[in-house]
């Protein structure tokens, strides 16, 4: 009888030994080994070719490294907003998990047009507001950017973390662009 419980053992303790170190292999080779996916662009178009079209007017991108989806998971969010010239508008956001290696969740992008009344808006408030003739220095930031691009009456400017007065600009714009306008 203690032979017999014996192998029962043995056997249970060779499948948990098993089990643990099929879970351990599966962990590691998911990490570390496995091939990383490709970012999907839905319209082919990477984010160096939208800031390189002299007919995008504004940009603007905030991302966090301190965020948590739906799921609790613990990772990044982001979020970039472009308009064009002609009014099109285009608005991507998602979320980047930790220990995942490009675990990214776009949330689908938005695009739209605006008429020419909001762009005109948008243009206005970005002369009254002086950014492209003042200075905006940048600001450390260890969690968290903002990067700005605009391209408006043939003055191309970019922004990184801007000082807060620039900040507060661009997050009015950011604002009405957010809501719905006309």
């Amino acid at each position: 009888m203690a032979k017999k419980i014996k192998i029962i053992l043995w056997i249970v303790l060779s499948l948990v030994i098993l089990i643990v170190c099929y879970i351990v292999y599966a962990l590691i080779f998911r990490t570390c080994c496995s091939p990383k996916p490709e970012p999907i662009q839905k319209d082919n178009i990477t984010k160096d070719q939208r800031l390189a079209d002299p007919n995008l007017l504004y940009f603007s991108s905030w991302w966090a490294g301190l965020c948590a989806n739906e799921n609790h998971e613990q990772g990044g969010c982001y979020k970039e907003l472009y308009l064009y010239s002609d009014g099109k508008f285009i608005k991507m956001s998602g979320f980047v998990k930790y220990n995942e290696g490009s675990g990214k969740e776009e949330d689908p992008s938005a695009q739209e047009q605006l008429s020419p009344a909001a762009v005109e808006k948008i243009k206005k408030m970005i002369r009254d507001s002086g950014v492209m003739v003042g200075d905006c220095p940048a600001g450390q930031i260890m969690d968290a950017g903002w990067n700005y691009q605009i391209n408006l009456d043939g003055v191309k400017k970019s922004f990184r973390n801007p000082s807060e007065n620039c900040q507060d600009t661009f997050s009015v714009i950011d604002d009405t662009l957010d809501r719905p306008m006309e």
